[in-house]
């Protein structure tokens, strides 16, 4: 096999139901030579594998372009996905993953726009299936164009993994990998990939699709657990952006997305953990209301105001915020 433009990264797990479509959106890849398919088999307990190899013998033109490979213990998908990236051979990896799908031009188009820019990171459209089985469009509001980081960090881009490709030489030298155990680790994942100012482009069309249908996938998790890993990634992206002294100015537009991401759209309230929220609030006052105050975004200063005050005054204000931002999505859809 000739050394590939880019490695498509696909942790596998639980998803027999899905990973025939997967697959074969993979191996019907307009893009012939240059493409490396990395599989890493988290200690899948289904049939995940055995269906994985039935489709591989229907694409013999690919069989030199695909690695398998095995987990001894499962490790979730952060580390899975840096199995990948370790053994990818790729100028550029994209992480896939196994319930969701991509169009046939995905791969040969993306690198062809690669090609053109010297860029680090190219973020794209993705078409998001709910689980209305409805449609929606998940993406940037940039046109296909370099864009300066400040700009990126200004708007409210998603912080997904999966609807971008990354120069793998970036992501190594500046040690960028996923968090072992955590969920939303796209979120840590980026955060921290923002503080190493890479060059962006977008492009406007959709080339992945999501499927958010699955009632039990990590997109759709709203528990505890959510709550305090959101919490942590709060926590660890402040204790990285001190210690790699990012200028003020980004560090601001970093802190306001970590506010906005873990606390207004993803921290639930209306569960039966009530008071066990409280409690981790509590144990976690001064490093919230260290982000809050740093990001200096008006709402996030009110909440850290409250915070100081009391915990139950906090989680007042913030329901009241979390109602405010959904109905400016449903508004402004």
């Amino acid at each position: 096999m000739t050394q590939p433009c880019i490695s498509i990264i696909i942790p596998v797990y639980g998803v027999e139901e899905y990973i025939d479509r997967c697959a074969r959106s993979l191996f019907e890849q307009t893009m012939k030579e240059g493409i490396e398919f990395v599989f890493v088999n988290d200690c899948t307990e289904d049939q995940s594998i055995d269906i994985l190899e039935k489709i591989l013998m229907e694409y013999p033109h690919r069989q030199n372009q695909i690695k398998i490979i095995n987990h001894e213990i499962n490790r979730g998908l952060g580390e899975t996905r840096n199995t990948g990236l370790i053994n990818a051979q790729g100028a550029y990896v994209w992480f896939v993953d196994s319930d969701d799908s991509i169009v046939p031009e995905a791969a040969a188009e993306l690198l062809e726009l690669c090609g053109c820019r010297d860029i680090d990171v190219l973020y794209f459209h993705a078409d998001k299936m709910l689980p209305d089985m409805s449609h929606d469009d998940f993406g940037a509001p940039f046109s296909s164009d370099v864009i300066r980081l400040d700009e990126v960090l200004e708007k409210q881009i998603p912080l997904s993994a999966c609807t971008a490709i990354f120069r793998k030489d970036f992501l190594l030298k500046n040690n960028l990998q996923f968090v072992p155990d955590l969920l939303h680790e796209d979120s840590d994942f980026s955060f921290r990939l923002f503080v190493f100012n890479p060059r962006v482009m977008f492009s406007e069309k959709q080339y992945y699709c999501y499927d958010n249908s699955r009632g039990g996938s990590i997109i759709n998790s709203k528990s505890f657990r959510l709550q305090s890993d959101n919490i942590r990634i709060l926590k660890r992206c402040s204790d990285f952006l001190a210690e790699n002294h990012v200028p003020v100015f980004r560090a601001r537009t970093i802190y306001e997305k970590i506010y906005r991401n873990c606390i207004v759209s993803n921290f639930p309230l209306d569960f039966i953990f009530a008071g066990d929220s409280k409690q981790l609030i509590k144990e976690n006052k001064t490093a919230v209301i260290n982000c809050l105050f740093k990001s200096r975004n008006f709402s996030a200063v009110i909440l850290g105001g409250c915070l100081a005050v009391s915990v139950d005054l906090f989680i007042f204000q913030l329901k009241f915020f979390q109602r405010i931002a959904c109905i400016k999505r449903v508004v402004f859809k």
